[in-house]
């Protein structure tokens, strides 16, 4: 397939197989070296975006997909070299390759392919495009709960990863914001600017595109196997670039179809009922997912207090307020996720 860059390419006839009922390309090995004079720019749309995946895979050829999915994740979380340097998500995404460090060939400042990169998170309109690839990496290994390592007891957060690194860990912090600020001499807001915040709707939209994209590969497994590759004879995985290009597409294959469909999709794998342009449950689904919700609420809530108050003066008021911080934490959430809820139906209405 021709990417309209102009480089000599690989072409083995086998390396072409379909994922679900899609024709998509196969990584190839591109052996042409990477002109020194190149720059780059971040992504100004999708398919911009897509281009800068496949400069990334190009420079990276002996990468597998997987390792190229992570590779981009950890542009953005996770790592020293990332955006959002938090080591917690190693205990979030415990299955997550660690390809090193991009910049090695990506390099770095300003018209390099990792610093383009980096800066597309906020570039692309409507889209936090780093949201989609924490949420690819939970969905792909997910766990019941995630624990998180610190200093005495770990803690647990009874949230599923898959919801910690998307819309739960958006929806809990927007909650235990709006719990702490009161309690750390910050300004208090209004709880829906809380949620604005926290939960914006790019990075909501973010959140919902990875599960789009799992839906549209065939779910957890069908997109594993296209990442992994495989068969007789054996065929590299299908190349990160490939699956966003088909998804942000225009097309009529299945990742296509599951981005039109995403917030129908969406709507159904969390327990809403849809009807029309209305999740029929609402209120039950509120009361089932924010004691998750709180879970995440609560945690960040005494991050916030120990990050203003210091360990010795939180450990104290734990050991007072807890369970009190629980039950508040449990209603708060309650509030983010009826926000959440009536802002998918204002997507599936077609008000986005």
């Amino acid at each position: 397939m021709d990417h309209g860059h102009g480089e000599p390419r690989v072409r083995i006839p086998w390396l072409q197989q379909s994922l679900g009922n899609a024709r998509v390309a196969r990584l190839v090995v591109q052996r042409d070296p990477v002109p020194a004079d190149v720059t780059y720019e971040p992504a100004r749309d999708t398919a911009s975006y897509v281009e800068l995946v496949r400069a990334l895979e190009r420079q990276f050829p002996e990468r597998t997909p997987r390792q190229v999915l992570a590779m981009l994740r950890q542009v953005y979380y996770g790592m020293p070299w990332s955006a959002d340097t938090t080591s917690q998500w190693q205990e979030v995404l415990p299955a997550s390759p660690r390809p090193g460090d991009p910049r090695r060939r990506a390099g770095s400042g300003t018209g390099s392919l990792f610093e383009a990169l980096r800066r597309s998170q906020g570039s692309i309109p409507g889209l936090d495009i780093a949201h989609v690839f924490a949420g690819l990496e939970a969905l792909l290994n997910p766990t019941a709960q995630v624990e998180l390592e610190v200093l005495g007891p770990n803690v647990v957060v009874a949230m599923p990863n898959t919801e910690f690194a998307t819309w739960g860990g958006d929806l809990g912090s927007a909650a235990g914001q709006a719990l702490a600020d009161p309690d750390i001499g910050a300004s208090q807001r209004s709880d829906r600017e809380y949620f604005n915040d926290k939960a914006s709707a790019d990075d909501l939209e973010g959140n919902i595109d990875a599960y789009g994209i799992v839906r549209g590969a065939g779910g957890r497994s069908g997109l594993g196997r296209a990442l992994a590759g495989g068969g007789t004879p054996p065929a590299q995985g299908t190349r990160v670039s490939e699956i966003l290009a088909q998804y942000y597409g225009q097309g009529s294959s299945r990742l296509a179809t599951a981005h039109t469909n995403r917030y129908r999709d969406f709507a159904a794998s969390i327990g809403g009922r849809v009807e029309g342009n209305r999740i029929a449950n609402r209120e039950d689904l509120v009361l089932t997912i924010a004691p998750r919700v709180g879970s995440f609420a609560r945690v960040w809530y005494w991050k916030e207090y120990k990050r203003v108050h210091g360990a010795v003066q939180t450990a104290a008021a734990y050991t007072v307020r807890d369970p009190v911080v629980t039950v508040l934490a449990t209603l708060k959430s309650q509030i983010m996720v009826r926000f959440f809820l009536q802002w998918v139906e204002q997507r599936l209405a077609g008000g986005g």
